[in-house]
Parts: C-alpha cells; sequence; structure tokens
C-alpha cells in the first residue's frame, strides 16, 4: 500500500503525491489523514454524467410551472 510521501517543515507539510496537507501542532499532525495515499487526483478516470431520463411518454421532458 502507497503511503504519503510528505515534503515541508516543522510547522506545515503536504503530500507530492495528492497534495493533502497537514498543519503542525506540537507533536501531532492536523487535520489527521489515513496513512495510505489516495493517489494523484489527476489520474482519476473522469466522471461521466448522466443522461436525465425521458419522460414517461417516451417523449421529450417539458418543464412547465404550475398555477399555486
Amino acid at each position: 500500500m502507497p503511503q504519503h510521501l510528505w515534503e515541508g517543515g516543522p510547522r506545515f507539510r503536504i503530500c507530492e503525491v495528492c497534495n493533502q496537507w497537514q498543519i503542525g501542532e506540537g507533536t501531532a499532525w492536523t487535520p489527521e489523514r489515513g496513512s495510505i495515499c489516495p493517489g494523484d487526483p489527476d489520474d482519476a478516470p473522469p466522471r461521466v454524467s448522466r443522461r436525465r431520463p425521458l419522460a414517461p411518454s417516451g417523449g421529450t421532458r417539458v418543464r412547465e410551472l404550475e398555477p399555486a
């Protein structure tokens, strides 16, 4: 399992791979991050948007205002 590749100083660090950051407070780092690096966000496959379903009749969807 890949781990974060931290870069920075005693007060701030950032993972070179996934760009997650942490701030040093005493001997602890916040916010807490898992030890496993999720990887480069640019390597993720593109999100595919879903098409809206057609109206029940199969025709095109029409939006109309209804009287109150």
